[in-house]
């Protein structure tokens, strides 16, 4: 080990910064230590190299056996989780979408005739003879019209507007002599010289109008038919 140091010390000055030729007397000096120095014997590089073969071999094995063992679970086990961590979840129901109520515009609109049956227009005229109904001619869209009838004559008259009530109110609101009635529909004003009364309920208006007779037509007649009818306006 003591020649190796030297010899190594020498390799370094002489690689080291300095002249770029060794002299003559160092060279000889360095082949003549090298001569001299005893070889390793072959059974150790032998030894190291079967060493070091055996090694990797037994790290590759290894490896195989892990690469195997990560594939085998994939296709036996690894693509199915039910198998490991139970049963898959339930997929989750979507929600039913429960029907839309109906909106005010698509409801069923009544006819003239439906607001007051006979019965209770006989009962509030105080009338014995049978009471019978009908439309009358001229009916639309957005104008309905009814005419009661009782002995062959006509005994009142029912107009019913399901659009377009509210100017038409405003009008017959500004005549000489009407008078508001509280209680029915959103207002509701009695014309006697008409001997009408009119019920306005959101844009829809009612006119119910009295057709002669005995007794006359007069408010109280006219409001208990009115109470009846604006509730199915």
């Amino acid at each position: 080990m003591t020649h190796e140091r030297a010899i190594e010390r020498l390799l370094d000055r002489w690689l080291g910064d300095g002249p770029s030729e060794a002299p003559d007397r160092i060279l000889a000096t360095i082949a003549d230590r090298i001569e001299r120095q005893p070889q390793r014997p072959a059974w150790r590089l032998d030894w190291r190299s079967t060493f070091m073969n055996r090694t990797i071999a037994a790290v590759a094995a290894l490896a195989a056996v892990i690469v195997i063992a990560v594939v085998g679970f994939g296709l036996l086990g690894g693509g199915s989780r039910s198998s490991i961590g139970g049963p898959p979840p339930s997929p989750t129901p979507s929600p039913i979408a429960s029907p839309a109520a109906p909106s005010a515009s698509a409801a069923v609109i009544p006819k003239a005739c439906d607001l007051a049956t006979p019965a209770e227009v006989a009962a509030a005229l105080n009338l014995s003879s049978p009471v019978t109904s009908g439309p009358a001619s001229g009916s639309n869209a957005d104008v309905d019209y009814c005419i009661y009838s009782a002995a062959g004559a006509e005994v009142l008259d029912v107009t019913y507007r399901n659009n377009g009530g509210g100017p038409v109110f405003d009008v017959w609101n500004r005549g000489t002599g009407v008078q508001a009635v509280p209680g029915l529909g959103d207002k509701a004003i009695w014309d006697p010289a008409q001997a009408t009364l009119f019920i306005l309920k959101g844009s829809r208006l009612l006119e119910i109008a009295g057709v002669g007779g005995s007794p006359p037509f007069g408010l109280e007649a006219a409001k208990a038919i009115g109470s009846i009818a604006a509730v199915r306006m």
